[in-house]
């Protein structure tokens, strides 16, 4: 595994390529209230998850649950590779985390058996220190894909915690486009990319809803109808008890999908009553490399 710099140091090695740009507006971040968060989430808990004895995997399903969240030795899961790549980091949180989440939350919600966890497909420039999976129902190829939550995941080594503390504690927004007294946009700090890189993902797969981790670090949060405030919990571990990483992420996961006790979004910041629930983004030239040849040759040629 590369080396994790010592605790309370940041990484400086999180170089996302997003910059400034006039038409992402994030004018607003909320922190969600611990405590209260954590009793909500308790609460949906005792009303949700039955005391009831049922079977782990799904053969059908091809489903687990994986993820030990309360073992009697209180020794903690081992992994049996090292977590050395983004691409291990990512398949553990598959197989563990995410499997256990949609297996849980298919057996509480029936109706939801086709909606699933998938990874993101296709290229990113940023994707090797950034990459996520999507909530997503399953579409017949003609279909317009429904997302309702991204899972993004950065390695330990380049969101470390001090990262990861200052990201959740980035109120009050992002700064503005270009300052006062400026000509150009200034470059974002660390923080800032990991928000900026957030807002544009949810906005390209419109959803509003995201979580964060790094595996041992966790995260939840969500923007406005009108992308303009975001919201975002404290940083929750991987060994939680209450609740568990588990229980947080099924919770996040029911209030992606509107159900009954989970958490609503606060009605703020500035919503387009014309079109909420849509931002046109400029293309870039990354976002069409691996699309289409003629688009890319286009790019490159305008002034």
């Amino acid at each position: 595994m590369p080396a994790i710099p010592p605790p309370g140091h940041k990484s400086h090695k999180n170089n996302l390529t997003v910059r400034s740009e006039a038409w992402r507006r994030l004018e607003n971040i909320y922190q969600i209230d611990p405590m209260g968060f954590a009793q909500q989430i308790l609460t949906w808990a005792s009303h949700t998850i039955k005391d009831m004895p049922f079977k782990h995997e799904d053969p059908h399903m091809v489903e687990r649950l994986s993820l030990g969240t309360r073992r009697e030795d209180g020794l903690p899961d081992q992994l049996d590779h090292p977590m050395d790549t983004i691409d291990r980091l990512g398949a553990f949180l598959d197989t563990l985390p995410l499997m256990s989440a949609q297996r849980l939350f298919h057996i509480l919600y029936p109706d939801t058996l086709l909606w699933r966890f998938q990874l993101h497909q296709g290229f990113d420039i940023d994707q090797t220190i950034f990459d996520y999976f999507l909530w997503t129902r399953t579409q017949r190829s003609d279909e317009e894909p429904q997302n309702r939550l991204v899972v993004a995941y950065q390695p330990p080594w380049i969101l470390t915690q001090a990262d990861f503390e200052e990201f959740v504690r980035c109120a009050p927004k992002l700064p503005p486009h270009v300052t006062p007294g400026h000509a150009y946009p200034p470059d974002l700090l660390s923080k800032h990319r990991v928000w900026a890189k957030l807002w544009d993902i949810c906005v390209q797969n419109n959803t509003k809803w995201f979580v964060v981790t790094s595996w041992n670090v966790w995260a939840f949060g969500g923007f406005s109808d009108g992308w303009c405030s975001g919201i975002i919990s404290d940083i929750w571990h991987l060994d939680e008890h209450t609740p568990s990483i588990l229980e947080c992420l099924t919770f996040w996961m029911a209030s992606a999908m509107e159900r009954k006790g989970s958490y609503r979004r606060p009605q703020v910041g500035c919503i387009d009553s014309s079109n909420p629930r849509r931002v046109n983004m400029p293309a870039r030239l990354c976002d069409v490399l691996d699309q289409d040849l003629e688009a890319v040759i286009a790019l490159t040629q305008i002034n």
